[in-house]
C-alpha cells in the first residue's frame, strides 16, 4: 500500500503511467477499479532509463487499493521496480467530456502521485515486439488525450518502432494469455 493511501480503501491512489500503461485498454484490464483523470509530467523528470534532461509524460490514473496490489505485481516490486511517491505536474481531465484533448499550455497542478521505476536496468535494449504492439497502443491514446507529439517523435520513436497493419498473430497469442493472467485465481 503506498503512502497516498494510508485511511481506507476508498480513498483514491494517484498514479503516474508511462510506457505501455499509456494505453486505456491495458490498464482497464489490469486495473479494473481505475480510472483515466488527465496527463502529467514528474516534476524531476528522472524516471526509468531515459536521460534526465528528457521530460517524461504520462497519463495519470486514479486507482484502487486492490488495483495497486495488481499493479506491484506486474510491474515486479520489489524486484524489477520500486513503487514511488513524486510530485507530478499534472493537467485533469475536462469533467464533462473525458475524451477532449487537454491542453498543456495551461498551469497545471501539482499533485503526489505513485509511480514505477527501475532503477537497476538502466541500458536502453531492444523492445520485444509484444511490447512494442502495447507500445504503439499506448501511443495512440496519449496522442489523443493531448501528450505532444513532439515528445513522441523525439523520445518515445528513438526506442518504439511505429507498426502498420495486423497484429501477427504470435503476438495476439501472448497479449491473450497476459489477459488471462490479470483473472486467474488459484483454487488452492
Amino acid at each position: 500500500m503506498s503512502a497516498l493511501n494510508d485511511s481506507t480503501l476508498d480513498t483514491p491512489i494517484p498514479y503516474f503511467g508511462y510506457g505501455s500503461n499509456l494505453w486505456l485498454e491495458q490498464m482497464a484490464e489490469r486495473c479494473p477499479g481505475s480510472t483515466f483523470v488527465g496527463i502529467a509530467l514528474p516534476l524531476d523528470h528522472s524516471i526509468d532509463s531515459v536521460d534526465v534532461q528528457t521530460h517524461v509524460w504520462g497519463i495519470a490514473y486514479s486507482l484502487t487499493e486492490p488495483d495497486e496490489a495488481i499493479l506491484d505485481r506486474k510491474e515486479g516490486v520489489p524486484h524489477n521496480h520500486t513503487n514511488e511517491i513524486h510530485d507530478i505536474d499534472f493537467w485533469p481531465t475536462d469533467p464533462e467530456n473525458a475524451e477532449a484533448i487537454i491542453d498543456i499550455s495551461a498551469v497545471p497542478e501539482k499533485k503526489p502521485m505513485l509511480l514505477y521505476i527501475d532503477r537497476e536496468r538502466m541500458k536502453d535494449s531492444k523492445p520485444r515486439e509484444e511490447y512494442v504492439y502495447r507500445m504503439n497502443m499506448g501511443i495512440a491514446d496519449a496522442l489523443k488525450m493531448g501528450i505532444p507529439s513532439s515528445y513522441v517523435e523525439k523520445v518515445m520513436r528513438t526506442f518504439i518502432p511505429e507498426r502498420d497493419g495486423p497484429v501477427p498473430a504470435a503476438v495476439q497469442a501472448l497479449i491473450q494469455a497476459q489477459k488471462q493472467t490479470v483473472v486467474f485465481r488459484d483454487n488452492k
